[in-house]
C-alpha cells in the first residue's frame, strides 16, 4: 500500500529525478556537484517532473485518503489552471472522490451563514494543492543551488550554464548568496541578449519557442493558461444582457467567464493586426507576465509572436540593465547618500537595490486588463441581484465560484444579497454532492449495469464551482478564434 507521504511537498521533491534535490536545508554534497548538469531550466525541469508524480500519486492511490481529502477540503480544491490540466486529461472519476468531501466540506461552512471570506475559509494565502508542491520544489532547487554557488568551481560554471530561465532567476535573487547577485543579474541578461538575437526577422518556430521558453519558464507549467477557443465575444451594447445570458446558459462562474473574454478579445484584436505593425503603436496591449505570453503564443500568428517576444524580450532587458546600473539603486535613496562614505555599507545597499529591482514582476497590459474586468462584472452582477428577473436566471445558471462567492460576500452592501447568494449556493452545492455521490456509487462493480446519466460528468461542474473553470475548458473545440467587433480591426490602432 502506497502511503500518503508520497504527496507530502518534500517527498516529492526527494524522488523526482532520482532526488537531484532532497531538502532546502540539507542538500546533500552529490545534489549540489550534479546540480549544472544537463540543459535549460533547473527549475522548471524539476517542476514540470514534481507536477506530473504528484497528480500520479494523487489520482491513482490517494484521493480517497481522508487526511488528504482534509488537506483538499480546507483549501477548496485546486486553482484555476490546474483545474484545467485535469480537465484536459479527462480525470474525472479521481476527481470525484476529493470534490464530494469538499462539496460536504462546503455545505457546512456555508450553514454558518458567515458574511466573510475568512469565515467562509477561503483566503488569497490559501494555496492549491499542486501549487504547493510546485512551491517546495522550487525552493529545494533553490537551497542546493544556493549551497553550490559557494563553490568555486561550480560558481565559475555557472555563468556558462545558464541554468535558469528569467521568471526562475527573479525568484532565486531572493535565496542567493549576497557574492553572486550580480553574476546571476549578469547571466539572465546574457541569456535575453542572446534569445533576442535568435528571434529577430526571419525568425524560426524553434527559435521563438526557446526565447519563450527562456523568458517564461516551461510551456508545460503553464498548460491550460489560453484562453479556449470558441468564446464569444461581447459587442458591449448591453453588459447586463450579456451577463444575464452567461448565468443562463450555464457556462461557469460568470466572473471568471468575463475574465476569459477579455482575454479572448484582446488575442483576437492582436491576432488580426497586419505584421509590419509598429510596436510603439501597440506596445500597451502586448502580454508580459508568463501566463499570458503563453496565451499569445498558442493563439497569435507568426509574425505578430515575433512582435511580442522582442517586445517582452527587450522589457525584460531594461529591467536587468537597470538593476545592473549602481548608480540608479542609490539614487532612490537619496537621504543615504552619506552612506558613501562607508563603503561596505554603501556596497550593500546597492547590492540590495538591484536585487529588488531584477526581481520586479513585469507589467502586464492584459493581467491589468483582466483584473479590471473581474472587479467590473462583480459589481454588475452585486447591482443585478437587485432585480427579481435576475435572481431567477441566477438560480437556474451555474452561479459564482467559491472564490468569487467570498469577494462578493465581502463587497455586497445589503444584507439581503449577501443572503440571496448564500442561500443560492448551498442548494447549488447540495445538487452537486449529490450527484457527485451517485456518481461514486454507480462505479462499484455490482451497479455497472446503471446507466451513466448526467451524474457523470458531474466532476466537470464541480470544476466550474470550485476552481471558475468555464464550459469552454472543457471541451475540444476546434473552432477558429472569435471574431471581434471592434472597429478598425485588422488595422493599425491609432
Amino acid at each position: 500500500m502506497l502511503s500518503r507521504s508520497r504527496l507530502t511537498a518534500r517527498e516529492v521533491a526527494h524522488h523526482v529525478a532520482g532526488g537531484l534535490f532532497a531538502r532546502v536545508s540539507e542538500p546533500r554534497d552529490r545534489d549540489v556537484v550534479h546540480i549544472l548538469d544537463g540543459e535549460g531550466c533547473i527549475a522548471c525541469e524539476a517542476m514540470e517532473k514534481a507536477e506530473t508524480r504528484y497528480f500520479f500519486w494523487l489520482l491513482a492511490e490517494n484521493q480517497s485518503d481522508l487526511e488528504v481529502m482534509r488537506d483538499f477540503a480546507d483549501r477548496w480544491g485546486f486553482c484555476r489552471r490546474h483545474a484545467r490540466y485535469l480537465a484536459e486529461r479527462a480525470e474525472g472519476p479521481g476527481l470525484a472522490h476529493l470534490y464530494q468531501f469538499t462539496c460536504a466540506h462546503g455545505l457546512s461552512r456555508l450553514e454558518a451563514a458567515p458574511t466573510h471570506a475568512y469565515r467562509l475559509g477561503i483566503v488569497p494565502g490559501n494555496t492549491c494543492p499542486a501549487c504547493l508542491v510546485l512551491r517546495e520544489v522550487e525552493q529545494g532547487i533553490f537551497g542546493v543551488l544556493r549551497r553550490a554557488l559557494g563553490r568555486a568551481d561550480l560558481r565559475a560554471r555557472y555563468p556558462v550554464r545558464q541554468p535558469l530561465c528569467f521568471l526562475h532567476a527573479q525568484h532565486f535573487l531572493a535565496y542567493a548568496p549576497r557574492e553572486t547577485i550580480r553574476t546571476v543579474i549578469e547571466v539572465v541578461d546574457q541569456l535575453l541578449v542572446s534569445n533576442s538575437l535568435a528571434t529577430r526577422a526571419p525568425a524560426s518556430e524553434l527559435d521563438m519557442d526557446r526565447a519563450a521558453t527562456a523568458l517564461a519558464g516551461r510551456m508545460a507549467l503553464t498548460a491550460g493558461t489560453a484562453p479556449p477557443r470558441g468564446l464569444p465575444i461581447d459587442d458591449g451594447v448591453d453588459p447586463a444582457r450579456c451577463l444575464s445570458e452567461v448565468v443562463t446558459a450555464r457556462r461557469g462562474c460568470p466572473v471568471c467567464y468575463e475574465m476569459l473574454r477579455v482575454e479572448a478579445e484582446r488575442l483576437a484584436w492582436l491576432a488580426q493586426l497586419r505584421a509590419d505593425v509598429a510596436v510603439r503603436t501597440i506596445e500597451d496591449l502586448l502580454p508580459l507576465c508568463d501566463t499570458h505570453l503563453w496565451a499569445a503564443m498558442g493563439a497569435l500568428p507568426t509574425s505578430i509572436r515575433a512582435v511580442t517576444l522582442s517586445h517582452a524580450l527587450g522589457a525584460a532587458r531594461a529591467q536587468m540593465a537597470l538593476a545592473l546600473r549602481p548608480e540608479a539603486a542609490q539614487a532612490r535613496r537619496g537621504h543615504l547618500r552619506w552612506l558613501r562614505a562607508v563603503q561596505p555599507v554603501a556596497r550593500l545597499e546597492a547590492l540590495n537595490f538591484a536585487r529588488e529591482i531584477a526581481a520586479r514582476s513585469l507589467y502586464c497590459p492584459m493581467r491589468v486588463r483582466t483584473q479590471v474586468a473581474e472587479r467590473r462584472s462583480l459589481e454588475l452582477l452585486l447591482t443585478l441581484t437587485e432585480r427579481s428577473a435576475f435572481r431567477s436566471h441566477y438560480e437556474e445558471g451555474t452561479g459564482l465560484c467559491m472564490r468569487h462567492l467570498a469577494v462578493a460576500l465581502e463587497q455586497a452592501a445589503s444584507p439581503a444579497a449577501r443572503q440571496f447568494l448564500l442561500s443560492t449556493q448551498h442548494a447549488k452545492l447540495g445538487l452537486l454532492n449529490w450527484e457527485l455521490q451517485e456518481a461514486l456509487r454507480k462505479q462499484i462493480w455490482t451497479s455497472r449495469f446503471e446507466h451513466r446519466g448526467g451524474d457523470g460528468e458531474a466532476w466537470t461542474r464541480a470544476l466550474m464551482l470550485f476552481a471558475g473553470v468555464v464550459s469552454f475548458d472543457l471541451s475540444s473545440s476546434t473552432e477558429p478564434p472569435p471574431q471581434s467587433s471592434m472597429a478598425g480591426l485588422g488595422s493599425t490602432p491609432t
